[in-house]
Formats: C-alpha cells, structure tokens, sequence
C-alpha cells in the first residue's frame, strides 16, 4: 500500500531532487561513491509517470542495497526521441539474468507493471558478479 502514497518529497523536490536523495542516501549508508547525472528529471512528467520513475528507483536502489555489494553506483536519466530513460547500475554481484531470480525478485515484476501502466518499459541486464543496469523508459509529456 505505501507503494501508492505519493511522497512528500517529490511534490516538494521535485522528481530530479527526489532521486537525487534516494541514491545519495544509499551511496552513504553503503560507503561507496555515487555517479549522478539527472539533469534530464528537471523536465516536466505527468505526476503519474514522474511518481513511476520515483518508485522505480526507490526499488531499484532498494534491491542494490539488499543484494548488490557494489563498490560504486551509478544513476543517469537522459532524453531520446521522446522518451525518458532512467538508468540505474551497480557494479555488485548480479544475477543470472536469465534465470527465473524467483519470489524475492518480485520488485522487478511490480516495476515492470507500474511502468506498462504509463506506456513505459522496463529493461535489466545483469549477470553474475558483472552488476546490474535496470532502464525504466517512459514517453514524454507532449
């Protein structure tokens, strides 16, 4: 249920801020540094899309927390063609991106999901011990 309250945060911050924090955050507590580049959040999202995107990287950062051991963290949102792409990757310890990562996996499932809901799209590549890359891809407000 709290995957649907809106935060406060992100009305207040704005999108870009938001998960700007998010990653700082977790850089912190891990110890390890934490490449950012956002500038592309600046731009206006419908507050669906841009709550989405929020989440999708609350979940992702959450799982890089839990499961990565990375040494290091990387967040980066740019445009193309009309479509915002957040990408979020770590250097840790992967997974079989091919195998069925099975029930404590179903992070990726809600993500892919919520992102479908605003025509958007998930991608994540990972194997083992070569890290993760998650992409959440979303159109454009026109």
């Amino acid at each position: 249920a709290a995957w649907n309250l809106r935060p406060a945060d992100l009305d207040r911050l704005g999108l870009r801020a938001s998960v700007e924090d998010l990653a700082t955050m977790l850089c912190s507590q891990l110890g390890i540094p934490c490449e950012m580049d956002l500038d592309a959040l600046s731009n206006p999202l419908p507050a669906e899309t841009a709550l989405t995107l929020y989440r999708v990287a609350q979940e992702a950062l959450t799982n890089i927390g839990k499961h990565a051991q990375p040494s290091r963290v990387s967040v980066t949102a740019h445009i193309q063609d009309d479509r915002m792409r957040l990408t979020i990757e770590d250097d840790g310890r992967g997974f079989d991106g091919r195998a069925d990562p099975g029930p404590g996996h179903l992070g990726l499932a809600g993500m892919r999901e919520r992102l479908a809901l605003v025509g958007g799209e998930l991608t994540v590549e990972s194997a083992t011990m070569k890290g993760t890359t998650v992409y959440a891809d979303v159109p454009l407000a026109h």
